[in-house]
């Protein structure tokens, strides 16, 4: 029979989170937090809830990320390779095909010079 001190708590890595780390986030999240009400307190909608409930998914993630074995990982590490290659290529494409139309729609947008025969 296994002894309460030889089980293993669930999220036994909460405990080697780096506190400096979620300190600084949590601040300069605050910072950020001030700033965008500062900004939109005087407009018809204020985005400060909005913002909040972002700010704390992302905490909440930063925490469950912080939380994970990254052993673990490492026998998934060369598909997560290419996953992340594949989304790299793709973004670029997705880039350069907005880079390309947002060029052709201004070229599409401006006056056609016209044929002259050298003469004005």
């Amino acid at each position: 029979m296994a002894t309460l001190a030889e089980e293993k708590p669930a999220l036994r890595h909460l405990s080697s989170i780096d506190g400096g780390l979620v300190m600084s986030v949590l601040l300069l999240s605050a910072i950020g937090l001030a700033t965008v009400h500062s900004a939109s307190s005087e407009m018809p909608v204020d985005y400060l809830p909005r913002q909040a409930l972002w700010l704390g998914i992302g905490v909440l993630l930063l925490v469950a990320a912080m939380s994970i074995d990254y052993h673990l990982l490492l026998d998934f590490s060369i598909v997560l390779y290419g996953v992340g290659l594949v989304l790299l290529v793709l973004g670029g494409m997705h880039f350069m095909n907005l880079y390309v139309f947002s060029r052709l729609r201004k070229r599409g947008r401006q006056e056609p010079k016209l044929a002259t025969n050298g003469h004005e």
